[in-house]
């Protein structure tokens, strides 16, 4: 599942997935998101970390593991963060972190290794 309140991110990123074999729902607020983790077997989060409306992907993801355990996330951002900050995310339970600002192909290998291997990819 992708989480992204950016439509276009929704479009691009979303057809991409499909395009290397991925089953891709996507939902651009939080409720659509909760709705379909009810509705379907989801294997893989990929969570947008500055959503609209002051929604914060961080603390959701916090909210997602209680709520949803078991189910790995991928934190996705076009925001810069530092080490540091990287580090905090990746220390609350995200099993990898990808910025926007790299190629697709980024995020595929990272979703790759999360589903795949079980291996945590490096930020």
């Amino acid at each position: 599942m992708l989480v992204d309140d950016e439509e276009d991110v929704l479009l691009v990123i979303g057809k991409y997935l499909r395009q290397q074999g991925a089953k891709v729902l996507t939902a651009q607020e939080t409720t659509r998101a909760l709705e379909l983790l009810d509705e379907n077997k989801v294997g893989l989060i990929i969570l947008d970390v500055n959503l609209s409306a002051g929604e914060d992907g961080v603390e959701l993801m916090s909210f997602l593991q209680v709520n949803y355990p078991g189910i790995p996330i991928i934190l996705y951002t076009g925001f810069p963060h530092d080490e540091t900050q990287v580090k905090d995310m990746l220390s609350k339970g995200a099993a990898c972190y990808v910025n926007k600002g790299q190629p697709a192909e980024a995020l595929w290998f990272a979703v790759q290794q999360v589903r795949g291997s079980g291996n945590k990819p490096k930020p």
